[in-house]
């Protein structure tokens, strides 16, 4: 059994690199992953011990790609869509199979992801540095400093990881065989500060709204209440030292309201905010005409091309709904969104998963990213997703009993 954890825990650590770093690699972990579960069920089948819920709810989250195949017309690129989500599928189904993780190994793979995304900042913020005027300059203009993902994505990797790293460091968990306190609040600080820097909207609202929840859940367990007025206080004064301090930060800031401003004026057609808006409206207009099942993971992009065409004749770029719920209601209607839900919340809401400060900050970030972007339609945002809660919902496990041979000490006789 020992075996079979640490292969699944080298598994875990090469899609964790992958998830920044690889597309191919991200299918080759999943594989591998599926593989092992495969083989110590194989070797282990008698003494496997089951754990179905609350991981096989989030195997729910694959029905609505399966519908839209079945009602798209488009066959190819409702494909692709199967292709790019069977994440939903694989590493719920690993985790049914393998050996549960101990809660020291669920926290190395956390601190492992914590470290790896905390290094991928380093040449992110080298070549900030070297071209600092230019992309200083460009974020006035929307744009954004490169990252090695698109980078509202990596920006919720980093909230997170920073979000996780202070929860560690708060609980005292150790950084594999060191003792972690400090390291975990370092990293935590300085994630806290590159999201600032990098100034991606979603990724400093998530990083304050985990800090938030995680930070009263455990306050309000200990009755710390001057730490969590501390907290609030910090939560409050943070984006206003940032503002008159970082300079990317002030820009965007500032592209931000004139964005608004064009957009109440009608003329944000290319811009990012107005282009999200209309996103919405198109989706949601989609949604009202197949209310039920949608109109297909494979036909939405094309229906949305048309409608864009008669809307908005002035241009701008046809897009789906950057609403991870609306989207969902677009191409798989009422019946896609209820199950995506479950898979979502449903394990949140078992075993009292909700007082867990990692489940708890984790849910509330992706639920509020939900509303801006829609999240999981990448293959390493999904990956991250259910990796982290097929982690987190196995700390509630209990192992199977171990029994062991009695054996008598010289002395003992039995009573006859």
């Amino acid at each position: 059994m020992g075996a079979f954890q640490k292969m699944s825990q080298g598994v875990y650590f090469l899609l964790i690199i992958s998830l920044l770093y690889s597309f191919f690699f991200i299918t080759i972990s999943n594989i591998l992953l599926l593989v092992v579960a495969l083989c110590y069920l194989y070797f282990h089948y008698r003494d496997h011990s089951w754990h179905w819920m609350p991981v096989i709810l989030l195997t729910l989250g694959f029905l609505p790609y399966l519908q839209g195949l079945v009602i798209s017309d488009n066959a190819n690129e409702a494909l692709k869509a199967i292709q790019h989500n069977l994440a939903y599928l694989s590493l719920p189904l690993a985790t049914i199979l393998l050996p549960p993780f101990s809660k020291k190994q669920i926290i190395n793979i956390i601190a492992f992801f914590i470290g790896i995304t905390t290094l991928s900042t380093v040449p992110v913020l080298i070549q900030y540095g070297l071209d600092y005027e230019s992309i200083t300059a460009s974020l006035g203009q929307g744009k954004a400093i490169p990252t090695p993902i698109d980078h509202v994505r990596y920006s919720i990797f980093l909230a997170i990881a920073s979000v996780f790293s202070l929860i560690a460091g708060y609980q005292k968990q150790t950084f594999f065989r060191f003792y972690g306190r400090i390291i975990y609040f370092i990293l935590g600080l300085y994630l806290f500060v590159v999201l600032h820097v990098l100034a991606v909207r979603s990724g400093l609202a998530l990083v304050y709204i985990g800090l938030f929840l995680s930070g009263l859940l455990v306050l309000l367990q200990a009755k710390k209440y001057l730490l969590l007025m501390g907290l609030v206080g910090i939560v409050l004064v943070s984006p206003i030292i940032a503002y008159y301090t970082i300079p990317s930060f002030h820009k965007k800031i500032h592209y931000s309201l004139w964005d608004y401003g064009q957009q109440k004026e009608g003329q944000g057609a290319n811009y990012s905010d107005s282009e999200r808006m209309r996103s919405y409206q198109i989706g949601l207009e989609i949604w009202k005409d197949h209310p039920f099942v949608g109109i297909g993971t494979g036909d939405a992009m094309e229906e949305a091309v048309k409608r864009y065409e008669v809307a908005y004749p002035e241009g701008g770029r046809a897009l789906l709904p950057h609403n991870q719920l609306i989207k969902f209601l677009t191409t798989s209607g009422l019946l896609g969104l209820l199950c995506f839900l479950i898979a979502i919340y449903g394990p949140f809401l078992m075993n009292a998963h909700y007082r867990d400060p990692y489940v708890l900050a984790l849910t509330g970030m992706l639920t509020v990213s939900f509303m801006v972007e829609a999240t999981l339609e990448r293959s390493y945002m999904l990956g991250l997703t259910l990796m982290l809660f097929t982690l987190l919902y196995q700390k509630g496990w209990k192992k199977p009993l171990q029994y062991e041979e009695f054996h008598p000490p010289d002395n003992f006789h039995p009573i006859p």
